[in-house]
């Protein structure tokens, strides 16, 4: 007699000091009648709220009735989350299976907000079951404050056969009716509205309230306020016993308040309140929002307008603008006509270009000084004339807005910033930027072109043009006229060293707003290979004589065959656990003509997995690789289908072939034995029934030797338990 002591990282220890195991014989399953139940008792839970306070606990017993053969019970007991709170569940003393005298298999419950999952089994050599009546286990729930009354829910079984099922001796499901239980905790009058607002209207709409009210004794009293956004609140007498009301018209910006106050028989009060508010408030902008004019150049003078659009009830406004004082001050502010045009204003402005190192500021303040009922609309609230005094762009910003009506109150408001720019970068390019194609063999030929774009006035273009003479050479060039003037030109040209400088001198200048081409360049490919064909020394004078500030974009010529290929994608497991090593064979081929070293990656649907280097493959080879995919951190029940990507290798064309797609690989829950996506009292008995056995044993299950050590014992047994409830 061997003893075995196996240390499980469960909630409970399995401790066996003597297994001898042996095929079950073949039991056919039972055919009960349907007298089983299952119950929650007790079956009313009825609390009040001046007896028991919210923090206490009660316990119910999951009891099963009239069941003949039972083995294996698992139970899912649902409750609301919002009312009640799960503390514990275990078995009591004289729980069904405590007279069998055997080692109990209990995995950790599975707790989530508002249920608890639990099962609990046994190995069964030799062989017992349970018939009768009783308490499979006692569940502890703790009261919460509740979120409404009166608070109710059901204490009921949840996924009857999926998570809440009876098993016989053999394996099979009993058959049995459920009787849930009921919790109640009972407290005073509420009252709420619908709807709980914010609600938003346009201007002069009106919004409708309904109030309901709960729990206190009927008939019910209703009275209705509302206050407006200055606090004077009114009491619609005539509105009173209604559980309905729809406020004035809302004209005013900012929060109207509506508040029902209910009153019960008994004389218990509640009350309710909701926020009503008026859409389409106004914003304030600069206009035009872009100033973008190369024109403007240091010395000249521009305006923008701070205009209002939307404006509603319009008194008094102030506002603060800041702008980079390197490029512009303010020179002057004039009072726009949005407020003036219904009266007297007190208008004032201050202006401080030299705020900081960075900005300068302007406030700006304007106020109506005979009583109005305020502006409306859209308009101008100010003209703000600026003068330019260097090149570059900034930002016109409103950092601070404030608007009231006739009464003093903040109207709510958002601005919208402007910007400023003067400069114009000009270009030089190489166009087009790229040429490649397998179509490049040597011998053939190709055409660049060299442009300029967003000049003003340009006089002279110097640059030199570099590329591998080894792979392409120079076999034509002309220079081309551009706005009607043909140009002097200066050109040396290198072969040997792969370089032509040019030198093209326009004598009025030429200015252009889009791309012009000067040069163009005939190439002959020389051999396979890539070559870049770069600008470098670039300079751009204008008639002034003044260098003007570029941007330059490079070229490219690729010209060489790469190609590789996956041609063939298999794997050694079409089902695995997560945790699980699956193989994964990849048949990779070099179509180019060069040596080859790249990567081969998997992925799992769009999921990037493992990855392997292909070293030094040769022109036309072929060889098979074997990728291991770890399935630790992969998310279980889901059939992925296997992709694998070899590269793409630079300047590879063809890549309609880097992919290959093959089959796919489903992913269980580690310990789901049946593949049903939860790891429950089923998949533990399975095991169980399946203890022992090895491979070519008539009782081997692949999928049961979780650890794969080609054996299954107590420590697939704990794996399972430690899984119990995880689930898809």
């Amino acid at each position: 007699m061997t003893c075995l002591r196996e240390k499980l990282k469960l909630a409970v220890t399995i401790t066996i000091a003597t297994l001898i195991f042996s095929l079950i014989p073949t039991i056919m399953p039972i055919n009960a009648t349907n007298t089983t139940k299952l119950k929650v008792l007790p079956a009313q839970n009825k609390f009040y709220a001046n007896a028991t306070l919210p923090g206490a606990t009660f316990t119910v017993n999951i009891t099963v009735i009239d069941v003949t053969d039972l083995q294996n019970w698992q139970i899912k007991l649902t409750w609301d989350p919002a009312l009640l709170q799960y503390v514990s569940i275990s078995l009591p003393p004289d729980h069904v299976f405590a007279r069998s005298g055997k080692a109990m298999i209990t995995p950790p419950p599975e707790v989530g907000p508002g249920y608890v999952v639990w099962g609990c089994t046994y190995i069964n050599e030799p062989y017992w079951t349970f018939n009768g009546t009783g308490t499979l286990c006692q569940v502890k729930l703790k009261i919460l404050t509740p979120p409404f009354f009166p608070a109710t829910c059901n204490l009921t079984f949840a996924e009857i056969g999926y998570n809440t099922f009876l098993i016989n001796g053999p394996g099979y499901d009993i058959p049995f009716t459920v009787e849930p239980a009921t919790y109640t905790y009972i407290d005073e009058l509420k009252v709420t509205l619908s709807p709980p607002g914010p609600v938003m209207v346009d201007p002069g709409g009106k919004a409708t309230f309904t109030a309901t009210a709960k729990n206190g004794p009927t008939p019910y009293k209703y009275q209705w306020y509302f206050k407006y956004p200055n606090g004077t609140e009114i009491e619609d007498k005539s509105a009173e016993n209604s559980t309905s009301w729809t406020t004035p018209p809302i004209t005013l910006l900012g929060d109207h308040q509506v508040t029902v106050k209910v009153t019960d028989r008994a004389g218990a009060k509640a009350s309710a309140t909701a926020i009503v508010r008026r859409t389409g408030g106004p914003v304030v902008y600069i206009d035009p929002p872009k100033i973008i004019d190369p024109s403007l150049t240091p010395g000249k003078s521009f305006n923008v307008s701070l205009s209002v659009r939307n404006g509603i009830s319009l008194y008094s406004w102030n506002a603060t603008v800041f702008f980079n004082r390197t490029l512009l001050i303010v020179t002057n502010v004039f009072e726009g006509d949005f407020l003036s045009s219904l009266g007297p204003t007190s208008f004032t402005f201050d202006i401080k270009n030299d705020y900081n190192l960075t900005h300068g500021r302007i406030q700006i303040s304007c106020q109506l000084t005979t009583p109005s009922g305020g502006a409306e609309g859209n308009g101008v609230l100010a003209m703000v004339t600026f003068q330019v005094l260097d090149l570059g762009g900034t930002d016109i910003k409103i950092s601070s807005i404030e608007l009231r009506d006739p009464l003093g109150n903040s109207i709510p408001v958002t601005s919208e910033d402007g910007y400023f720019n003067n400069v114009l970068l000009a270009k030089l390019a190489i166009e087009p930027s790229e040429v490649k194609g397998p179509e490049y063999l040597p011998g053939t030929t190709f055409t660049i072109n060299v442009t300029v774009d967003d000049v003003e006035n340009l006089k002279t273009c110097i640059f030199n043009m570099t590329y591998i003479p080894s792979v392409i050479q120079e076999i034509n060039i002309i220079v081309r006229p551009v706005s009607g003037q043909i140009p002097l030109k200066k050109l040396i040209v290198d072969d040997s060293a792969g370089y032509i400088w040019a030198n093209i001198t326009y004598r009025q200048g030429i200015t252009t707003y889009e791309p012009k081409t000067i040069m163009t360049v005939d190439f002959v490919v020389v051999a396979l290979g890539v070559s870049p064909i770069n600008l470098t020394d670039t300079r751009l004078i204008n008639i002034n004589n003044e260098p003007l500030v570029h941007t330059v974009q490079h070229g490219i010529f690729i010209g060489l065959i790469r190609d590789v290929a996956i041609t063939a994608l298999s794997t050694d497991l079409h089902t695995a656990y997560q945790g699980w090593t699956v193989n994964i064979n990849v048949t990779v081929k070099n179509k180019g003509n060069i040596t080859e070293t790249f990567e081969v990656k998997i992925y799992y649907d769009n999921t990037p997995g493992p990855a392997a280097t292909v070293s030094e493959l040769q022109p036309n080879e072929e060889i098979t690789i074997t990728i291991m995919w770890d399935t630790k951190d992969v998310p279980p029940c889901h059939n992925y289908t296997i992709t694998a990507v070899a590269g793409p290798v630079p300047y590879e064309f063809n890549l309609s072939d880097n992919t290959f797609e093959n089959g796919k690989v489903k992913i269980r829950v580690m310990g789901d034995i049946n593949g049903d996506g939860i790891v429950d009292m089923r998949d533990i008995s399975e095991l169980c029934n399946r203890y022992g056995a090895k491979p070519g044993e008539p009782r081997w299950d692949y999928y049961c030797d979780l650890n794969r050590d080609r054996r299954i014992d107590l420590r697939d047994i704990g794996i399972c338990c430690s899984n119990f409830l995880k689930r898809c």
